[in-house]
């Protein structure tokens, strides 16, 4: 932000081989005595919090200790999500990786008798990115940043005009959302 504020301000006063690189940027915090650290918050959690969060920790999501994942662990990771689901009338989609799926006869007879289905999906296709994935990431990214720029001038606008401290306030979600 500080970056593009120093650009915005370059080219306004007709300065053009300003560039903003990351030595004045150095220099602009040493100058000026700016620090962006923020303070370590790990593990800092309220009660309230802790009340909110322990129904979900009751729910077991991998009991595998050591690592690493065979037909056993398999076999109880199936029976237990899905051993007594709510509608047995709908049945589920499981996709596997060919390096973490362990079929063995018993794994698949379980998973027939839960109507789970099983799909490996081939070596080469985990291998490598799809397009499909890159140009929606690259496009939602792209849009995310470019709202969270803007609405950054925005609060450096807004402050222009008023007195006192500036605050950096989180965008809200429906700005984030459109």
């Amino acid at each position: 932000m500080v970056t593009i504020q120093a650009k915005k301000v370059a080219a306004e006063a007709a300065i053009s081989p300003f560039s903003a690189s990351g030595c004045w940027f150095n220099g602009f915090k040493d100058r000026h005595r700016v620090s962006f650290r923020a303070p370590p918050r790990i593990g800092q959690h309220s009660p309230a919090l802790r009340d909110r969060f322990d129904p979900i920790q009751k729910y077991l999501i991998s009991d595998c200790a050591i690592g690493w994942w065979n037909g056993g662990l398999q076999f109880e990771f199936l029976t237990y999500h899905f051993g007594g689901k709510a509608s047995p009338n709908n049945p589920i989609l499981i996709l596997w990786d060919d390096f973490s799926s362990h079929c063995t006869a018993e794994v698949r007879e379980c998973a027939k008798l839960l109507d789970v289905a099983l799909l490996k999906v081939p070596p080469p296709s985990t291998a490598i990115s799809q397009q499909e994935d890159v140009a929606w990431n690259l496009s939602l990214t792209s849009n995310l940043r470019r709202c969270w720029l803007d609405y950054l001038q925005y609060q450096v606008q807004q402050h222009r005009s008023e007195t006192g401290s500036f605050r950096l306030a989180p965008p809200k979600r429906p700005m984030i959302g459109r």
